[in-house]
């Protein structure tokens, strides 16, 4: 069970979530958490209530964690895992993936589970404090650029050296094509052209050149199959795509 240090959980709560795991034998539960503000105020419970006692496969709760607009963020917090499960196929964070590692982790650990929960009372709290690396510059760092890289390199080299079937291949592309496009997003504010050039042959050399779009939808098929198209035209689409949302939000403040 993975904590973040800034972060708490309810008290008296382990023999709970424990009994609940036991009682579904669950390699993975997906624990109730809450939102605060910066000022310890609530933003929003997650829960999945009318959800309790389903059985799911990793990929199918995952999605479904996502699904109707709830935006689960990838995460290892909040999320009690089973310790047989992650050594049998030794799923460890990866070294040199500063930001989004969550990812990373999450993929392959719920591509290979076979039962998942949700339990569906408050566990977790969830802080918000402006030095966390979602809120830094880290993400347009080369730090930054080298852990994607990593990341998606060793998700398709998962995909690649598993006896998987069809729906845990195409649960994996998502994740692969995330963290390629990260590559380029990454290199907006930072010049374009000058880091293009230093990863254009690192994305032809680790076969991050072309995504696999099969089982994709939506954000990630629209935008891995302009990729595929062209790196620089993705490129063009993300900024404009940026441009506009800014625009938008500049139109909103002089009606507000």
């Amino acid at each position: 069970l993975f904590i973040d240090p800034d972060d708490y959980v309810e008290q008296n709560s382990l023999s709970r979530i424990l009994d609940t795991a036991h009682k579904y034998n669950a390699q993975v539960s997906f624990l109730g958490y809450r939102f605060l503000n910066a000022d310890n105020t609530i933003q929003k419970d997650v829960l999945f209530a009318e959800l309790k006692g389903v059985i799911y496969t990793g990929v199918d709760i995952y999605r479904v964690s996502r699904g109707d607009g709830t935006v689960d963020p990838d995460r290892s917090v909040a999320i009690l895992l089973e310790k047989d499960l992650i050594n049998k196929y030794q799923i460890r964070m990866l070294p040199g993936v500063p930001y989004l590692e969550d990812g990373e982790f999450l993929a392959r650990l719920l591509c290979l589970t076979d039962r998942a929960i949700f339990d569906t009372s408050i566990f977790y709290y969830r802080t918000t404090r402006a030095g966390s690396a979602t809120n830094s510059g880290l993400f347009y760092s080369e730090k930054a650029i080298n852990g994607f890289f990593i990341a998606a390199s060793n998700l398709k080299s998962f995909k690649n050296s598993h006896q998987l079937n069809k729906e845990q291949e195409y649960f994996l592309n998502r994740p692969i094509i995330k963290f390629t496009l990260l590559i380029i997003q990454a290199c907006i504010t930072n010049g374009f052209s000058k880091k293009y050039n230093s990863v254009k042959e690192r994305l032809k050399i680790t076969g991050l050149n072309k995504v696999d779009t099969k089982g994709c939808s939506g954000f990630y098929y629209k935008y891995g199959t302009i990729y595929n198209i062209s790196p620089i035209l993705f490129y063009f689409f993300w900024k404009g795509r940026l441009l506009l949302i800014s625009t938008n939000k500049k139109v909103h403040t002089l009606f507000k």
